[in-house]
């Protein structure tokens, strides 16, 4: 729900005057929590709502207001100038005229000035750590936290360090600031210690994509990939079909290498995502039971049809496989994947949607894809979101609950409405996207998150037995690999699950 509004709401949204201190007058009788509207009653809502006004079609929804008597909010998050749009969705000093600064410098301010609260960074070296020692010695130091590693986060939760989301009464969670996808994925015997949403754009930049090449993309004279996108025909099959065509040894010494040209620019990991992208994984709930199906037929033939391309060394270049360490002529392998790219000697990329920001000054144009469906029998996209999308949780140690989750609800509510808006000028009006169908494009790539627990928890050791046969090529170890994997996987399984199965 929460991306497919996004648009409805659009660049108006920023418009709008004193957002949440419209909601607080409008309610100014209104102490308790506001009741929720159904996904039903929201959705016919935005259909038929004022687009000029976009918050008219959440006013039933809209958090309640109380003052709060100056409280000290405290968000922490990680510190790293390395990350892209560094501080996105937390916080910022003042307003120094970038869009996504300004968003969150006025959504900050509308929910200070309307709790009567003071908003704060954090920012920490080491946040799990730092998550594990003060948690466990009582200390509050913050309200929310955006851990750097949901694989960590999610062994904090089995030690009691975080609020069952699901129970914090202030949090509507289904309403669409909120992403249902990690709710539905993460939610483990009805416990759910993380979320995500509007609040914070991470999860977006660390969502995989695929990114094309125009110039490269017209000299074969491929026909429309956004058509196939639009009809349901942006498969696995499609995509392997073009990479063949383009891959070439430009420098004619032997070799396939970082001066060459490549159909597809991927990575070890692909081989999971990809997998994930026929809607399939390898960790099932029952209704009352976590089972590990490793060797499934299916999923095995999906593998082993996955790894005709991703294995063929002759087709395309695996950047952290290790063969090409020593060819590199810029800081990393990442940069010189982007070097490759935006120097015409890509037609394809898999990655996240985030590495679309270091190609803002590319010369040439390129575009945006979600991860292909596995074949055209698919009801929809899945691709995957990276294990450090960073989702928040509210630590155990919060002295008033009520305090922190009624005020993280409105960052969240009001982040729909200005930080979300804002997110889209950025990529698309002002041109880090170059045309009118990457609108539709993102949409669909957002409207279509997959959350794998076995990828992020690292449970029954299948995703890194995935990503040694592509980094080596050595697609003949497949079977000898999941029958392994499955004698131990369930046990493992039963193991990691029981443990929050004794929290409740």
């Amino acid at each position: 729900m929460r991306q497919t509004q996004k648009i409805l709401t659009g660049i108006a949204a920023l418009l709008c005057a004193s957002p949440i201190l419209m909601t607080a007058c409008a309610n100014a009788e209104k102490t308790d929590a506001l009741p929720s509207v159904t996904e039903k009653e929201t959705k016919s809502a935005v259909t038929e709502a004022d687009t000029d006004n976009p918050r008219a079609a959440y006013a039933a929804a809209a958090p309640a207001v109380e003052d709060f008597g100056n409280y000290a909010y405290r968000m922490a998050v990680l510190k790293d100038n390395a990350l892209v749009f560094k501080q996105v969705g937390y916080w910022t000093e003042e307003q120094n005229g970038d869009t996504l600064n300004d968003a969150i410098y006025l959504r900050n301010r509308a929910v200070e000035e309307a709790y009567n609260i003071k908003l704060s960074l954090i920012e920490l070296e080491d946040t799990n750590a730092v998550l594990r020692k003060n948690i466990q010695a009582s200390d509050d130091f913050a309200d929310i936290v955006f851990p750097s590693n949901i694989g960590e986060l999610m062994t904090l939760a089995q030690q009691g360090c975080f609020w069952d989301l699901n129970t914090v009464e202030e949090l509507q969670l289904k309403q669409p600031w909120w992403d249902q996808r990690i709710q539905d994925s993460l939610t483990v015997f009805g416990q759910l210690f993380c979320i995500t949403g509007d609040i914070q754009m991470r999860d977006e930049l660390r969502e995989m994509s695929v990114l094309y090449n125009k110039k490269v993309y017209e000299e074969y004279d491929y026909p429309d990939p956004y058509e196939f996108v639009s009809n349901g025909t942006w498969t696995w099959e499609q995509l392997s079909s073009m990479v063949r065509d383009v891959t070439k040894d430009l420098d004619g010494n032997g070799k396939l290498d970082v001066a060459d040209k490549y159909g597809l620019i991927s990575e070890n990991i692909a081989g999971w995502y990809l997998f994930l992208a026929s809607g399939k994984d390898v960790i099932r709930f029952d209704g009352s039971t976590y089972i590990a199906d490793i060797q499934n037929q299916q999923s095995y033939d999906i593998f082993e049809n996955l790894f005709k391309l991703l294995c063929d060394k002759n087709a395309v270049i695996i950047m952290d496989d290790g063969t090409h360490a020593n060819e590199i002529t810029t800081v990393d392998i990442w940069t010189e994947a982007t070097k490759i790219f935006s120097e015409n000697r890509a037609l394809f990329r898999t990655g996240t949607f985030g590495d679309s920001v270091d190609l803002r000054d590319m010369k040439t144009d390129f575009g945006v894809l979600p991860i292909p469906k596995y074949d055209e029998s698919q009801d929809g996209y899945y691709c995957m979101v990276h294990n450090d999308s960073m989702p928040l949780v509210i630590p155990t140690t919060v002295p008033d609950l009520h305090k922190t989750a009624l005020i993280t609800e409105a960052l969240g509510y009001e982040s729909m409405f200005t930080l979300t808006p804002s997110f889209y000028e950025v990529f698309l009006d002002e041109k880090i996207l170059r045309d009118e169908q990457s609108k539709a494009m993102i949409d669909i790539l957002f409207d279509s998150k997959v959350y794998s627990l076995d990828y992020m928890c690292t449970i029954t050791g299948m995703q890194t037995a995935i990503a040694n046969i592509v980094s080596t090529g050595k697609s003949d170890t497949l079977s000898s690999k999941t029958a392994s994997i499955q004698k131990s996987a369930q046990k493992k399984l039963d193991k990691y699950m029981k443990k929050f199965e004794e929290l409740e």
